[in-house]
Formats: C-alpha cells, structure tokens, sequence
C-alpha cells in the first residue's frame, strides 16, 4: 500500500484548519515529504510519524510558502540526532536559493551533521525528468508556469499501474498535462484564475485533457473560503469526480507493496 498524505492544503495563507500545501508520500522504506513550509514536524507528529522517517525531500519551487520550513526541519533533525543521509530533489535556482539559506544559517559549523545530498532537477517545460525510481515508483517532473522556477510532479505506482499527478502552483499549460497525460489522479491548484496560478474551473479542464477519474482541489483559498462552491465549480465540467483536499487527509493506492 503507497498513502500520500495531505499534511497542508491551503495557498500562501493559512488559517487555523489549513496549513500551507504540501505533502507526505509513503511507499516502502522511502517517505518522501512534498514541499516545506514551516510547521513540518507538528504536522508529522500528529499523525505519528517522526520526522527522521522522511528520506527524501522534493522541493517544486523556493517560494516562502513552499520552502520556508527547510532551515527548520534540517536543524530540528539534526538536534534530535538523525545520521541517515537526506536526498534534496529541486530545480537549480530552488537549489541554490536552499544552500544559500543553510550557508547563512551557519550550518556548515554545526557538529556531525547528518550527510545532505542535493539532486538537481534538470530540463525545461518540453522536457520530463526521472527524479527516482524504485522497484515500487516512478518519480518524474517537468516545469510549469509560475513566477519562479516551478516543478510538477507524477508518482507512477509500478506494480498497480495506477498514477497520481501533482499541479503545483501554475496556470494552466501544455507541459503538465504532458507530463500528466492518463494519470488517475490529478491535484491541482485551485488559487483563483490569473498570471501564475488557476481557478477550479481551469484545473477540471486541465483534468479532462489528461483523462484523470479523480481531481482534488488544492492551494485553494482557506479564510472565509466558500469550498463547497469551488467544488461544484470543478465538477460542473470535469468527468470525473471532484474533491476538496483537507489537512490530514490520505488517498492510498493498493500497489502490492508496504507503506
């Protein structure tokens, strides 16, 4: 069983039953945490998963609400005594942005520090990289249209043939429904239409091109949000059925192996 776990779901601003989006996939050894803003270890504790279980990191862009928590997490890490490695997926810019702020943090003065490894994620929006790949799941990426240097995401669940596809903050573009073609799920963001970002109605028209049979909602609006609206606003178009993603929520994906 693969579970990935909505630890946030809101945009940039949160309110008190939404935190920003990201995300937890847990599939064999690996948990891979999807994106980092900063109330990481609270939310992993809540649902009773330390947070030295997370072997990976996948960063989609450096802004604040999605990178923010990242000095936070690797410190409190380290306080706590982690010694297995950490794997940092992210476009180069993320990266470098990333470094610079653990540079300036001091962590290279910090006494056995856990090893850190930065992967850098390659290409353009005409382009789908490999980011990882297990005897499980397929993690591939390519770039979207935002202000920043911005990475979707797919996780392909080998042994089920069953696929999930992550929007990130963007408006609506070729290269994720590219990137996302006959996944059966789709999330996407639903902040409003504009430069950089989609209503709910764009993403279940993004939806329909790539055929998905589930859309959930994210990076919505959460204060004095009317959700329900944005809901029927996606499913009065898309042929699927439509969610609102909540915090703490989980969709599993009965793929053969263990989470």
């Amino acid at each position: 069983m693969a579970t990935l776990r909505f630890l946030g779901t809101s945009n940039s601003i949160p309110d008190l039953a939404h935190g920003n989006t990201h995300m937890l996939l847990s599939i064999d050894c690996h948990n891979i945490l999807i994106d980092c803003p900063g109330d990481i270890i609270q939310r992993m504790l809540r649902l009773e998963i330390p947070p030295d279980h997370i072997t990976e990191l996948i960063l989609t862009h450096f802004h604040p609400d999605h990178a923010g928590g990242v000095s936070l997490l690797l410190m409190n890490m380290w306080l706590t005594h982690r010694t297995a490695p950490l794997t940092i997926y992210a476009n180069q810019h993320t990266l470098n942005s990333v470094q610079q702020l653990m540079d300036n943090s001091g962590w290279q003065d910090w006494p056995n520090f856990y090893p850190v490894n930065f992967v850098t994620i390659n290409g353009s929006s005409d382009r789908i990289s490999t980011l990882l790949e297990t005897g499980h799941l397929r993690v591939t990426s390519t770039f979207v249209n935002h202000f920043l240097p911005t990475n979707a995401l797919r996780f392909d669940f080998l042994a089920c043939e069953k696929s999930i596809a992550y929007s990130s903050d963007t408006e609506p573009c070729d290269s994720f429904v590219n990137l996302a073609a006959g996944a059966d799920i789709v999330i996407h963001e639903a902040t409003g239409a504009g430069l950089g970002h989609s209503s709910a109605t764009q993403a279940a028209e993004i939806a329909n091109r790539i055929g998905a049979e589930h859309l959930y909602l994210i990076h919505y609006e959460a204060r004095g949000a009317e959700l329900l609206k944005l809901k029927e606003e996606a499913q009065a178009i898309f042929n699927g059925s439509v969610s609102i993603a909540e915090d703490y929520q989980k969709i599993q994906i009965d793929c053969g192996c263990c989470d």
